[in-house]
């Protein structure tokens, strides 16, 4: 009778013993799937965040904004300098430009940006310039300067032709209305 007892005994710890074994397993294999999860997520979430790019990012890495004058789209090849920096932050601007000359038109931008301004000597027709840190200037002719300038850009192949113009007589040339926008 006491080998009976005993052999039921060793049998009944081990069964018990078994199932601990497996409840404890499961248990392990549970964490292991619920931290892999996480890892899995928290991988997810920081490509996700590598992946988003700034829209002032994308402008800089594309180096170019449209420049609507009267409605007429233009695309602007930007310098890289703090004055570009400044003004992508401000997008989108909207300004007036009016005409100075025959060369060029001015007007101010609604803030102040940073300028470095320099003497070019020679400015080319479709340059975007800055003074002073606000006084913007786009030049409809090459033009040679003695005036410091900060240069935004260059607009290629700029042809543009004013709905009001009157070549005539600049005096009585409308204002321009400007829009800078990004460029996609």
């Amino acid at each position: 009778m006491y080998k009976k007892i005993v052999i039921i005994l060793l049998c009944l710890f081990f069964v018990v013993g078994c199932k601990e074994k497996k409840e404890i397993k499961s248990e392990v294999d549970n964490t292991l799937n619920v931290e892999e999860k996480k890892l899995n997520e928290n991988h997810d979430e920081e490509e996700s965040s590598e992946d988003v790019i700034s829209e002032e990012d994308m402008i800089t890495q594309s180096g170019k904004l449209t420049i609507e004058i009267d409605d007429q789209p233009f695309i602007i090849t930007l310098e890289d300098n703090t004055s570009v920096k400044d003004l992508i932050k401000l997008l989108p601007i909207h300004f007036i430009l009016n005409y100075y000359d025959e060369n060029k038109m001015t007007g101010y931008m609604p803030s102040e940006i940073t300028s470095n301004d320099k003497i070019y000597g020679i400015i080319n027709k479709g340059d975007l310039m800055i003074s002073d840190g606000d006084k913007i200037s786009l030049f409809l002719n090459d033009y040679v300067s003695t005036s410091s300038y900060t240069k935004i850009g260059h607009i290629e192949n700029f042809n543009y032709t004013s709905k009001t113009r009157n070549a005539d007589d600049f005096m009585r040339m409308e204002d321009v209305m400007v829009r800078i926008i990004p460029y996609f």
